[in-house]
């Protein structure tokens, strides 16, 4: 069995110089989103938007310097990649006003068009049946407690207490074998979930197989899957299971064929004006968890044929979801260094830095992915932890572009 390995065992990530990073966001795709828009630097600036695309991912991979300090470090190795013309740097007011003239648009244009699904070839570590295995969920980001980023909200606790910090809500689809983010959509503490969720399946890869926790579990949702052309392992609520699903046939590995009802009241029904309410076929089983006392997990998924996807293998797959867990604790953690709220002081730079934290996420996973595919590696085998160690040290030891 293969055992876990740090990335300084299996490749040279130490040597990683940043141009070599910028090749997952190429420059030229940068200029061309800049232009389209018009974010383009067209007269000569201390801090071109060029440069500044790729400040944010600098950021999350150098918490312990201040913003000034990381891009003083950048500076210093691309004076003649932008020809500045004065050795003034910029202080603190200028990387703000550089950021707000950037705005988080074109990041997100350009995590969008790039952060795609890294296993382009069938593997056991990635797939089921040909599928690509992709997982959805939600998490809260702590942002600065200014006047202008309480628009995000916050949280309250049981006495109706606010929380200590407004709070931006991200929502995103992870490619399970390789925790490289796909898709994400970014909202308000008071956004819902599920809202934010019918953005990020837009991307949904089709022939896919999609895993999410119940709270997702929702006619709009499904269909939307379903309209994709992928499948589905969903939790199912304990509200549903009695009134949501049509049993029939048991089958022998345990599952039930069964149809899966569209809701039948009022609210419900206009809110889904418009959408195919035609039932769904699906099968649906329940397992335990050994020593846990607790209630069976109840699963409902669209893979029809139980000799392919008997119910032991539902509840095997399911258990990938948890994948996407570790992904939030890889950015919160090991990128964020765990730090108590994000650097920004106003929403489209809390936007700008958290695209910028998923972009460097998903450039840092594309090498690592690269890195196990040629030492024949599972993917999950490598420390991302020690992966960011790695690149930090050497990180700003040469320039971020090539001339």
């Amino acid at each position: 069995m293969q055992s876990f390995k740090e990335a300084a065992e299996i490749t040279n990530l130490g040597a990683i110089s940043f141009s070599q990073l910028a090749c997952t966001f190429p420059l030229p795709a940068v200029k061309e989103i800049l232009e389209r828009l018009n974010r383009a630097t067209w007269r000569m600036r201390k801090l071109p938007s060029e440069l500044m695309f790729y400040f944010p991912m600098l950021m999350s991979l150098d918490k312990s310097d201040s913003a000034t300090d990381t891009l003083l470090k950048l500076l210093e190795e691309d004076k003649k990649v932008f020809g500045r013309r004065s050795e003034a740097e910029a202080g603190k007011g200028g990387i703000s006003e550089a950021r707000i003239r950037l705005g988080y648009e074109p990041l997100k244009e350009a995590f969008d068009a790039m952060c795609v699904p890294l296993a382009r070839k069938v593997s056991p570590h990635t797939h089921f049946e040909g599928m690509l295995i992709v997982a959805i969920d939600g998490v809260v980001m702590n942002v600065v407690d200014t006047a202008a980023n309480q628009e995000f909200g916050r949280s309250t606790n049981q006495n109706k207490r606010p929380g200590a910090n407004p709070q931006a809500r991200v929502v995103g689809l992870v490619e399970c074998g390789t925790h490289a983010m796909i898709a994400a959509e970014i909202g308000n503490y008071t956004d819902s979930e599920v809202t934010l969720a019918r953005s990020v399946l837009l991307r949904l890869p089709a022939n896919s197989l999609i895993l999410a926790d119940r709270l997702y579990l929702g006619w709009r949702l499904v269909k939307q899957v379903v309209a994709r052309g992928a499948k589905l392992i969903w939790r199912v609520k304990s509200s549903d299971r009695e009134n949501r699903f049509q049993l029939g046939e048991r089958l022998p590995d345990g599952s039930y064929r069964a149809l899966y009802l569209p809701p039948h009241d009022r609210k419900s029904l206009k809110d889904l004006e418009g959408v195919d309410l035609s039932p769904i076929e699906v099968r649906v089983c329940s397992y335990g968890v050994d020593g846990k006392g607790e209630d069976p997990i109840h699963l409902v998924t669209t893979l029809l044929d139980e000799e392919v996807a008997p119910a032991t293998k539902l509840a095997e797959l399911y258990m990938q979801r948890w994948e996407i867990e570790l992904v939030f604790r890889e950015m919160k953690v090991f990128l964020n260094n765990n730090e108590h709220a994000l650097r920004s002081l106003r929403p489209d730079l809390v936007k700008q830095e958290l695209y910028g934290l998923m972009m460097m996420h998903y450039a840092i996973r594309s090498l690592m992915f690269e890195a196990a595919s040629r030492a024949k590696l599972d993917p999950d085998l490598i420390s991302f932890k020690g992966a960011v160690k790695t690149i930090d040290r050497k990180s700003l030891k040469s320039g971020f572009f090539s001339p």
